[in-house]
């Protein structure tokens, strides 16, 4: 088996077993995993996957297919003091990667001749904040997700 694709594809089969009978994996949000019920209650760590396919076909390209799976994993370090934290990384892979990335020369993949997906391999820093909240007074610094609805 090609290891390029063990991972991934581990992922995407697990991400299935995990969120299977679920309406949305996006509206669900990062699930919490604990090693022990009432063991490290002060570090809980989240975990989100999501996989996507799109079909893209704009003339005078080739046509695009994108397979691709989305991994979120963080840690919440809880409350001490007042004080609490988050770190979380995400990484997109390609699993089909007949499609343009959409980065011009420096994205993965790059076929110049396919219509482009945005939809590009990568990994970074998601989100990390830390929060004070106490005597009144609530503030979180740092990068954050907001959602407006």
């Amino acid at each position: 088996m090609n290891t390029k694709l063990l991972v991934p594809v581990s992922a995407l089969i697990l991400s299935g077993s995990i969120f299977a009978g679920e309406e949305s994996v996006e509206a669900a949000g990062p699930v919490a995993v604990t090693t022990e019920p009432d063991a490290f209650t002060w570090l809980t760590p989240t975990i989100d996957f999501r996989t996507r396919y799109e079909f893209r076909d704009m003339d005078p390209f080739d046509a695009s297919h994108a397979l691709t799976a989305r991994a979120r994993l963080g840690m919440v370090v809880g409350e001490f003091n007042g004080f609490s934290a988050f770190g979380e990384v995400e990484a997109n892979y390609a699993l089909i990667d007949d499609y343009n990335g959409g980065g011009g020369g420096s994205s993965t993949p790059n076929d110049l001749a396919n219509t482009a997906i945005g939809d590009p391999e990568n990994v970074e820093l998601n989100r990390a904040w830390a929060r004070y909240a106490g005597n009144g007074f609530d503030a979180k610094l740092g990068r954050q997700r907001i959602i407006r609805n």
